[in-house]
């Protein structure tokens, strides 16, 4: 089996078995160099980037060509935002185990093992990016 199709239905059968399913890359190098590549999230401290949305709503709420609609509509936003970050917080206390976990369903997952079935002895780690994601990283 082509190894982007394999890794298609390992991305279908993942999202199935445990609901992780964005961020996922397989492009014509990543093929060529036998990688593929996840990005899980910014490496930014939760708390950094609650403190970035506490400020970009300070902002946006100082702005005079937005409407007042335009303005409520942005801080609704970023007080979801800030929900789910001070969520992710208390479940995980740091990015780094945030994607940790992500990396060990991944690892233990059964589709995974199917995927491995089909292309052949396949290692996973963590990194981090030059722009600041933490990425699951598979080489097979």
């Amino acid at each position: 089996m082509e190894i982007k199709k394999a890794f298609e239905q390992f991305k279908k059968e993942l999202k199935k078995e445990t609901g992780i399913e964005y961020g996922f890359t397989m492009n014509k190098r990543q093929i060529e160099n036998r990688t593929a590549t996840k990005t899980v999230c910014y490496s930014k401290s939760y708390d950094y980037m609650i403190t970035f949305f506490e400020k970009q709503i300070e902002k946006v709420q100082a702005y005079t060509s937005w409407t007042d609609e335009e303005k409520a509509n942005s801080k609704a936003r970023d007080l979801e935002r800030i929900a789910e970050l001070k969520e992710l917080k208390r479940k995980y206390g740091t990015r780094k185990n945030e994607a940790i976990a992500q990396l060990k369903a991944i690892e233990t997952s059964k589709s995974f093992e199917h995927f491995k079935s089909k292309v052949g002895d396949t290692k996973i780690n963590l990194e981090i990016d030059s722009e600041g994601f933490y990425k699951i990283r598979f080489n097979y």
